[in-house]
């Protein structure tokens, strides 16, 4: 009995179960999912791929064209269409792993993104807060009576964490009796036990005293008892990097580059460092022992007595 290979949407449904009891992150699982399906639109319209089968090179490259060439990202400054380098890398690399998923079920005989070189993207110096400003972070919230927030950031600040790892943080993974946080499905798939130290175990604590009862047991939550949302923790953090008076170009992960080069600079050696952060490569990690001993005249300044 021959099987019938699948339309696109089906393989992309398949991949996305694929990634998701591989444990992958789930915004790596929703990302992919969602380069895939503007994928699929895109080929609907420009070529006569209906099954995956039916796919070849020519299929990947084309789109990666027209990516760059036509399609509207975010507003860029210069009026220049297309989406950032940044962008078109990442894309690249759901294609990849689809094409790899394909191969490996059956669905196709050859992987279609073989040798496809993806753009160079320029590499940028993480940008993070100095001492004052991120204290001025925390006062904000600590000052609007906020034990929610302020424990959000506060652990954002003491952990490293990505958005996404803070918004999928369950009751459990909190260990008050070890002052201890573990953070399940990190980028590879792997699991941290980070320490806490006694202001984040505090700011927890506070947080955990007005907690509402809920139907789910996520560590944080809305006003409405529900998980947060990457989107609602971006917001969040950003009206109080405002709220601060800081005028730099800041986001989530600015905080997350606040604890690594913190950490850097107060001699935190590299693979304790890369395991906290959950980096999959060590060089990842080294960006901050180097950003450190560029900026010490700089930090030395900021820091005089």
């Amino acid at each position: 009995m021959t099987t019938t290979p699948p339309t696109f949407l089906q393989a992309i449904e398949r991949f996305r179960l694929h990634l998701e009891t591989t444990k992958h992150p789930p915004r790596t699982v929703r990302d992919y999912t969602d380069d895939l399906i503007l994928w699929n639109r895109w080929l609907t319209d420009n070529s006569f791929v209906e099954q995956v089968a039916q796919l070849s090179r020519d299929d990947v490259t084309e789109y990666l064209s027209y990516l760059a060439r036509e399609h509207t990202g975010r507003a860029s400054n210069d009026g220049q269409k297309g989406v950032a380098a940044s962008t078109l890398k990442r894309k690249l690399a759901a294609l990849r792993k689809f094409a790899a998923f394909l191969v490996e079920e059956g669905y196709h005989i050859a992987n279609v993104t073989q040798n496809i070189k993806g753009p160079r993207v320029p590499r940028k110096e993480p940008v993070f807060f100095n001492q004052q400003e991120y204290k001025a972070i925390l006062f904000e919230a600590q000052r609007r009576d906020k034990p929610r927030d302020y424990a959000i950031l506060m652990t954002f600040i003491q952990t490293g964490i990505r958005e996404g790892e803070l918004c999928n943080l369950r009751l459990s993974d909190l260990d008050l009796t070890r002052h201890e946080l573990t953070v399940r499905g990190r980028k590879g798939g792997v699991d941290t036990d980070i320490p806490l130290n006694s202001q984040a175990m505090d700011a927890l604590n506070r947080w955990l005293e007005k907690r509402p009862e809920a139907t789910t047991d996520h560590l944080f939550l809305s006003k409405t008892s529900k998980p947060l949302t990457d989107r609602s923790v971006r917001y969040l953090v950003k009206s109080y990097i405002r709220r601060a008076g800081i005028k730099k170009l800041a986001s989530v992960h600015t905080l997350r580059h606040t604890f690594g080069s913190h950490k850097a600079n107060m001699g935190v050696d590299i693979a304790q460092l890369q395991y906290w952060m959950g980096h999959k490569r060590k060089e990842t990690t080294l960006t901050y022992i180097h950003l450190i001993k560029k900026r010490a005249p700089e930090l030395m300044e900021q820091t005089a007595l």
